[in-house]
């Protein structure tokens, strides 16, 4: 089956300026999902959707299609899943057809080529339609709370605030960094997210999306570490 990989990287961000590519030990931000997708050699295609002459150009280094999205899909309302569509119908109009698509997020640099390949490999006909990276909760999601009108916090699930931890078994979240799906069951519901999805668990230090400079410094240290 031919695998197309899209990294959807627009300019704008409005909690970090031009996270997309930050410097991160002497290679900007994005390079990092480049590069390990090109070194799972999983896809037939690789993509960079943007809307950025900056990342075009840094995005030019590397043997790698770059698509500049319509100005509808840059932005801050715009979803990645229509991003995705439009890619795929780009490609279509160029009579060429990807039977899975991996949806790879520019701003988780820790994971790497094999956290790529285990979640695109995951997809399995009649059984795993998507495949997401996740990871485990670092706190009990029951006992959540909120700031309410007059400043107090307040539980967001009153009902659930006294349960313990394994009443509710294992709980996931959704990572911020892969996404693997089959294209026909992707078209049909719009989703990374549809029917038959199971999960590959990452671990935390490979699961850092950065949207705050508070994670991009985490990032920093982690990359230290590596070395």
């Amino acid at each position: 089956m031919k695998r197309l990989a899209i990294i959807p990287a627009r300019g704008g961000s409005k909690r970090l300026k031009n996270k997309n590519i930050l410097n991160l030990d002497g290679k900007p931000l994005i390079c990092y999902t480049i590069e390990e997708s090109i070194k799972s050699k999983l896809f037939d295609k690789i993509i960079i959707s943007t809307d950025d002459d900056k990342i075009a150009r840094i995005a030019k280094s590397y043997d790698i299609e770059i698509s500049i999205r319509d100005k509808k899909l840059a932005t801050d309302d715009a979803r990645v899943v229509d991003v995705c569509i439009q890619e795929i119908k780009n490609q279509k109009k160029k009579n060429l057809n990807f039977e899975i698509l991996t949806c790879l997020y520019a701003t988780s640099p820790m994971r790497n080529y094999k956290d790529i390949k285990k979640v695109t490999n995951m997809i399995e006909p009649h059984k795993v339609n998507f495949a997401v990276a996740m990871s485990k909760y670092n706190f009990p999601p029951h006992q959540a709370m909120k700031v309410n009108s007059k400043q107090y916090v307040e539980p967001l699930f009153p009902e659930f605030i006294n349960f313990k931890s394994n009443v509710f078994g294992e709980i996931l979240v959704d990572n911020g960094s892969t996404y693997s799906t089959f294209i026909s069951s992707f078209l049909e519901e719009k989703t990374f997210f549809g029917k038959l999805t199971k999960a590959y668990i990452m671990e935390k230090s490979r699961s850092v999306d950065i949207d705050e400079i508070e994670d991009f410094n985490i990032v920093k240290k982690l990359v230290g570490l590596r070395e």
